[in-house]
């Protein structure tokens, strides 16, 4: 037997059938006894074994905890009890409810899970209803009960008297409402307020008590602000709103605007400052005064009307006297005070500076004048203008501000218009003159030759045009370019002087860049375009091939090397020389052609000069350096062994001049293959001429100065 399980008996003598006596379990959970069974058949031939496994149930037990308290006409839904048998099922009988709990419901058949059906409290105070609940297990072997205490609270009701009426400013401080359930918590929106009482204040989550905000009244009566209060319960089982009416007391508002100027020696006469409370008093102390400022009245009773007392301003400006005044509402619910500023005007000054210059056909708009007096006004009559100026405008009412009406120059210089302004101030105290000169400007002209020729990637820098006008500015807008030109820049604001931008002709040739400027007159009055041709020089490229062999001591001459502008001038130094190599001459200063000098090789080969020639174009824009390589043929030297009788010598001839001379020639006689002797004159052949058929490459036509000699004279072997 599994643990736990007891009782069963054993059966020693054979029987037809199987039992196993009582079996009892104590656990909590299934168990089982297992029985070994022997078959033994009628003859006594043979046994078979067999087990039997009997499996015992506990006994049930079940329960349900009390769930937590309802709301008044809800239920508790379907729960599973706790028990120790899977498959248990549950019935029960209508519930015994306290005072004023009705409905619930009874369950007669199992099922697997409680519910209570829909409980109501009609009381004031939280109810109960209590559910006798019976389990059976699923094999119907035993049955348990236990109860199960649902608690169901009432329908909740909260209230609030209205408070007593507050000060405008005030809030009515966090009160607790009245209500059936503990814990109720409450909420409210804004409140509806009456005419000229704002502030107040919402409240989103539930609290445990009301409160207002501050309340404001800026009406001139009693307002309300009425606030819709929302109560909840602690389980949140049904809500309930009341109001709560706030009633705000007004807060005096008192006020009076600052009084039109008055002039020195004047006052202000009796005036009713505004108060949002009839029958509103008024006091108030001597005034604060500014320098210069004397005199004015104290009130120490109350009465309805502000008034000041005489004031001077025995200054040069404007002066205050500031008065204090306090307001008293008719029920002394509060007071307030302000100030009221009386300004006095001393005597009138005024004045206004030259206006700017203006443009020909233009007017000075209205422009007011300096006045130590505000309400000034201005009279005028026409202006006195200088030759070329006409137009204008007289004013023979006073007005606020001074203006010229159009005033036109026909000249070619500035011109002027003076006026003479009368001043009067707003009290008509006193009048002052003064004079404006208005200068006016001829119509613009403006212009600029066109630059020197520059190099690619150079610019024009500042430049100023010529303008009949000081102060012209200039704007111009990217240049038309010829065919190789870029670069370039706009000027988009107004500038004194001209400028280009950097330019670039990537071309062979001369190329130009075209900008329209548009000149502006320091008044903006009108404007003038005139256009500006900048020409732009190409990068320079020169070289010069390397010139054909040259014998010892000669030169090359003067050779033009090629460039791809016109006038380009060249210098060269020293060159460098191979052994052997000397003479050359360097070139310090720009000339058009190259040329060497005498060189000498004084070697037995070839050998080189190398120059680096710098090439500079016309404007110095720029220069390219490339070099020249000039091979020198050394001085030939040559001997012949003696050759026996075919070789003989022959003396000078006596008849040797200076035009004409003969010289001993070793010729190779072809067809009987020996030396004999020829006399030449300066003008004979001198080809084909071979000493021997063994000596290579030795031509009358190559060692022709050597063989022979140089100049008038006469030479032989």
């Amino acid at each position: 037997m599994s643990a736990g399980i007891s009782g069963g008996a054993a059966q020693a003598t054979g029987v037809a059938t199987f039992s196993t006596g009582a079996l009892t379990n104590s656990g909590a959970a299934n168990g089982t006894a297992t029985y070994t069974v022997t078959a033994t058949n009628a003859a006594a031939c043979n046994t078979v074994t067999f087990t039997v496994v009997v499996t015992i149930q506990p006994t049930l037990t079940a329960s349900l905890a009390n769930p937590a308290t309802i709301c008044s006409g809800a239920s508790v839904a379907a729960v599973a009890p706790t028990a120790n048998i899977a498959g248990t099922t549950y019935t029960w009988t209508l519930p015994t409810m306290s005072a004023g709990i009705s409905g619930g419901a009874a369950q007669a058949t199992g099922v697997a899970t409680f519910s209570t059906g829909a409980l109501t409290n009609s009381g004031a105070a939280n109810g109960t209803a209590t559910y006798t609940v019976t389990a059976t297990n699923a094999a119907a072997c035993n049955t348990v009960t236990f109860t199960v205490v649902v608690t169901i609270q009432p329908t909740l009701t909260a209230s609030l008297a209205n408070p007593a009426t507050i000060c405008s400013g005030a809030s009515v401080a966090a009160v607790a409402p009245t209500a059936n359930i503990a814990g109720t918590t409450y909420t409210w929106t804004l409140p509806t307020m009456s005419a000229g009482i704002s502030g107040g204040a919402a409240q989103a989550t539930g609290v445990a008590t009301f409160s207002t905000g501050a309340l404001t009244n800026s009406g001139a009566a009693n307002g309300t602000a009425t606030y819709t209060v929302t109560a909840t319960n602690a389980a949140a089982c049904n809500t309930v709103t009341f109001t709560v009416v706030v009633t705000i007391q007004p807060t005096l508002t008192a006020s009076l605007a600052n009084l039109a100027t008055i002039c020195s020696g004047a006052s202000v006469a009796a005036v009713a400052p505004t108060a949002n409370i009839a029958g509103t008093t008024y006091t108030w102390t001597l005034p604060t005064m500014s320098a210069g400022i004397s005199g004015g009245a104290a009130q120490a009773t109350g009465v309805a009307t502000f008034s000041t007392g005489a004031l001077t301003n025995s200054g040069a400006a404007n002066g205050t006297a500031t008065y204090t005044v306090t307001a008293t509402n008719a029920a002394a619910c509060n007071t307030v005070t302000f100030t009221v500023v009386v300004t006095i005007q001393p005597t009138l000054t005024a004045s206004l500076a030259n206006p700017a210059t203006i443009c020909s056909g233009a007017s000075v708009a209205a422009v007011a004048p300096t006045a130590n007096i505000a309400g000034t006004t201005y009279t005028w009559t026409l202006p006195t203008m200088s030759a070329g100026i006409s137009g204008g405008a007289a004013q023979a009412t006073g007005v606020a501000t001074f203006s010229t009406g159009a005033l036109t120059n026909s000249g070619a210089a500035n011109g002027t218009a003076t006026y003479t302004v009368t001043a009067t101030n707003a009290a008509a105290c006193n009048t002052v003159t003064f004079t404006v000169v208005v200068t006016i400007q001829p119509t613009l002209t403006a212009s600029l030759a066109n630059p020197a020729t520059i190099c690619s990637g150079a610019s024009v820098a500042a430049v100023a045009p010529t303008a009949n006008i000081a102060g012209t500015t200039y704007t111009w807008t990217l240049p038309t370019m010829s065919a190789g030109i870029s670069g370039g820049a706009a000027q988009a604001t107004g500038v004194a002087t001209f400028s280009t931008g950097a330019l670039t002709n990537s071309g062979a040739a001369n190329g130009t860049a075209t900008y329209t400027v548009t000149a502006t007159n320091a008044a903006a009055c009108n404007t003038v375009t005139f256009t500006v041709v900048v020409t732009i020089q190409p990068t320079l490229t020169a070289s010069l091939a390397n010139r054909a062999t040259i014998c010892s001591g000669a030169s090359v001459a003067a050779v033009a090397p090629t460039a791809n502008i016109a006038g380009t001038t060249y210098t060269w130094t020293l060159p460098t020389m191979s052994a052997g190599i000397s003479g050359g001459a360097a070139q310090a200063t720009g000339v058009a052609q190259f040329s060497t000098g005498a060189l000498t090789n004084s070697g037995a080969a070839n050998g080189t000069a190398t120059y680096t020639v710098t090439a500079t174009n016309a404007a110095a824009c720029n220069t390219v350096t490339f070099t020249v390589v000039v091979t020198i043929q050394p001085t030939l030297t040559a001997s012949l062994a003696n050759l026996g009788n075919h070789l003989f010598r022959s003396k000078c001839s006596s008849s040797c001049t200076n035009s004409q001379y003969r010289r001993n020639n070793l010729h190779l006689d072809t067809a009987n293959d020996e030396c004999r002797n020829q006399w030449w004159g300066s003008t004979g052949n001198r080809s084909s001429n071979f000493l021997n058929r063994s000596i290579d490459k030795l031509r009358s036509s190559q060692r022709h100065s050597d063989l022979y000699g140089n100049g008038n004279e006469c030479s032989s072997m």
